[in-house]
């Protein structure tokens, strides 16, 4: 039996005894659409966000594995060994060359980069804007340290300050990562997606 109160939308009402059960009818045309809608609505954020992290992990890479490597090693062969303060590149361009300092550099930024992606990946809660806040730390650490390598190698003179510490440079690193982490993990806690 058809109800009569609802023509757009019939409601069937099956008899069994003494109890009736009405049932919509579903169309599953509309069904599928909208099923299929909805995942491509949830894919675009997911390829948004996963090119947004792509595109920091690789100018990470190129700042700090690049950038910071070469600029090192040429800072090395034009003003000698103790340019580097860092007392591991040193040994690395004394005992591999310029090209072991970069290969290695090149590594380890691939490696750092890597395991904060697979801790994300691992994590069963949002760590998006907290693993975003440790590459864009590491990116901006890897403009710094390019910057003062090339403003050591030609002796630039910054506004009278001469050129930025290692020390300064490994401080705001630090300060940049503790802040953006935590600001990260904040956004995280309140993040629906």
């Amino acid at each position: 039996m058809v109800d009569e109160k609802t023509e757009s939308e019939p409601v069937i009402q099956y008899v069994d005894g003494n109890s009736s059960i009405e049932h919509v009818p579903i169309d599953f045309n509309i069904v599928f659409k909208n099923l299929i809608r909805s995942q491509f609505r949830q894919r675009d954020i997911f390829d948004r966000k996963q090119k947004i992290q792509a595109f920091l992990a690789v100018g990470a890479f190129v700042t700090f594995g690049i950038g910071d490597s070469v600029t090192g090693a040429f800072m090395m062969n034009s003003c000698g060994l103790g340019a580097e303060a860092n007392p591991i590149m040193r040994y690395l361009v004394e005992t591999q060359g310029s090209i072991g300092l970069i290969l290695f550099k090149l590594w380890i930024t691939m490696a750092l980069l890597s395991i904060v992606i697979v801790i994300q990946d691992l994590s069963k809660e949002s760590t998006y804007w907290t693993t975003n806040g440790f590459i864009v730390a590491f990116g901006i650490s890897g403009v710094m340290a390019t910057i003062s390598n090339l403003m050591r190698t030609f002796s630039f003179d910054f506004l009278g300050y001469g050129t930025p510490s290692p020390i300064l440079v490994i401080l705001v690193y630090l300060m940049l990562t503790i802040g953006l982490v935590a600001l990260g993990g904040i956004a995280d806690k309140k993040s629906t997606i």
